[in-house]
């Protein structure tokens, strides 16, 4: 009895802090990317950086630095979206190095991750408490991603996607919660987009990654001075 009580209170703290169920409408169709097969001489070398910004409610955009700010239902920090596209990138293939720096280089991607609460949010909450989750509340709030790219230092090209997060409240959702909740809708997100980033990037002949054009030099022929 002890034991069903520990677990009814631990599934309700999940359930109260990542909402009962999350759905994800993505901007582009869900995408499955298999890791390619290459001599480490094929491979290149990949850098990054990323910046995550929360549009909070009547404020400016606001970089968040390893650190959830206040005021929207997103979870996600710089650090996990960094994470999360070292390891995606990592996997694919492509690369020997995936390395978060702040230049561009070789071949250098900037993320730029915009994260929108949605107006309903605070509202929403407050009914569903004060339903005790008895009665369905659903809110949706969005997710921009912008990625840059950037070969031997000169802009290339940018890719966007927004993709869009209900949570619904409800308590015989709460099972559903456990599993789909907006931590695991974000990592989806994140996964999704990258998937999708790495198969437009080989698409337009961005991958494998191009080397260093090495420049022409002239060789005097013996006995030849200049």
């Amino acid at each position: 009895m002890r034991f069903m009580k520990t677990g009814l209170v631990m599934a309700l703290g999940v359930f109260l802090l990542s909402g009962c169920a999350s759905i994800v409408k993505h901007d582009i169709p869900v995408t499955e990317c298999q890791p390619v097969s290459l001599s480490a001489d094929a491979r290149g070398d990949m850098t990054y950086s990323v910046e995550v910004h929360n549009n909070l409610p009547g404020s400016a955009s606001v970089s968040m630095h390893g650190v959830t700010l206040s005021g929207s239902d997103w979870t996600a920090t710089e650090s996990q979206v960094s994470r999360a596209i070292k390891r995606h990138f990592s996997e694919t293939g492509y690369f020997n190095t995936v390395k978060e720096v702040r230049d561009p280089g070789n071949f250098h991607i900037r993320f730029d991750v915009t994260m929108n609460p949605s107006p309903n949010e605070a509202s929403g909450s407050y009914l569903a408490g004060f339903t005790l989750f008895l009665l369905p509340v659903w809110y949706s709030h969005n997710c921009e991603w912008v990625a840059t790219l950037y070969e031997h230092g000169q802009k290339a090209e940018s890719f966007f996607s927004r993709d869009e997060v209900t949570q619904v409240w409800w308590l015989p959702l709460l099972p559903v919660g456990l599993f789909k909740n907006l931590s695991t809708a974000e990592k989806e997100i994140a996964k999704n987009y990258i998937n999708s980033l790495v198969l437009e990037l080989k698409g337009k002949g961005y991958l494998p990654v191009k080397k260093e054009p090495i420049p022409n030099t002239v060789v005097a022929a013996p006995g030849v001075s200049g």
